[in-house]
């Protein structure tokens, strides 16, 4: 029985690297294989709050398509389903933005500061236990792990900075959780 268990946690292993790269290649086919600039993630917030009349902060595919000024198509079908984990038909404002800052040439940095940012509801400078969990939704590596996974993560991650389960977590200790845990 183990070796049958060891074989499904390497078939688990393979499958998430398999999307993984299919993320990848999907981005790649999106951004011509240039990446996107950063400059394009800030025309593409703006645009998305115009396009998202109630501020409800989310938008399905057919505003989807408006906000990145493209055409109904099998490739824009693909990447409106690689950000809408939850299969709801919407897309989160902040969840998409900080999804597609992992496909730009911003640096490392700036990639964090932005996604602080984002996620930082109430402009406290701290994000909230809540809040780091959205953080790891976003991250295309946490893509398909189960809300469990996420919040014992979270829970890892805290602890690696030294502070406690729900303990509020600062700029600095989100970028040394960061170096830490890339």
């Amino acid at each position: 029985k183990k070796r049958g268990i060891a074989h499904d946690e390497t078939e688990e292993v393979d499958q998430a690297a398999v999307k993984r790269t299919q993320r990848l290649a999907l981005m790649s086919e999106f951004s011509g294989g240039r990446g996107l600039a950063p400059a394009y993630i800030k025309q593409v917030f703006q645009k998305f709050q115009e396009v998202d009349a109630d501020d409800s902060g989310l938008i399905d595919y057919e505003e989807f398509c408006q906000v990145l000024e493209q055409e109904d198509s099998p490739m824009m079908r693909r990447l409106f389903q690689l950000f809408d984990k939850d299969d709801s038909g919407e897309i989160e404002l902040k969840e998409f933005i900080v999804g597609l800052t992992n496909y730009t040439s911003a640096a490392p940095e700036d990639k964090l500061a932005f996604a602080f940012d984002m996620f930082d509801d109430d402009g406290s400078g701290f994000l909230e236990r809540d809040e780091l969990i959205k953080i790891l939704k976003a991250n295309p590596k946490f893509a398909d792990v189960s809300e469990e996974d996420l919040d014992l993560r979270a829970s890892e991650l805290l602890v690696s900075v030294g502070l406690q389960q729900h303990q509020d977590v600062s700029r600095r200790d989100f970028d040394v959780m960061a170096k830490r845990n890339p």
